[in-house]
């Protein structure tokens, strides 16, 4: 099964699940369990992203990736609290998404993040 955020449109849902795939949309702040000591919970925001929560046998883990807070912080924070451990996982330095850029033949060409820019020092 797919999981999925509950976004505005459910464009990713409609077309994973035309694609025959088995999709279930994450209602907003909810928790939902997928083992009897796994739980999750997504928080989609109005930029079509959205964070993860995992309760894993009580501890948990927030993978922010590379979104940025846009209302759910003090709802963040409020939970973390409740848990006497956490871990973070959040984006530093940029290359999170975006990378793949083809051209017309179908060529992998590489981003501008990639591509060298001065000189190099060893």
């Amino acid at each position: 099964m797919i999981l999925v955020p509950d976004h505005r449109g459910s464009r990713v849902f409609e077309d994973l699940k035309a694609q025959g795939f088995n999709v279930r949309v994450m209602r907003d702040r909810q928790w939902l369990e997928l083992s009897p000591r796994v739980n999750v919970l997504c928080i989609p925001d109005c930029n079509q992203d959205a964070i993860l929560l995992l309760d894993v046998n009580g501890r948990l883990v927030l993978n922010f990736n590379d979104a940025g807070n846009r209302g759910w912080g003090g709802f963040v924070r409020r939970l973390v609290k409740q848990y006497p451990r956490s871990f973070l996982l959040s984006l530093a330095g940029g290359g999170a998404d975006m990378m793949n850029f083809f051209d017309e033949d179908g060529r992998r060409l590489p981003p501008p993040a990639m591509t060298p820019i001065g000189v190099t020092l060893t």
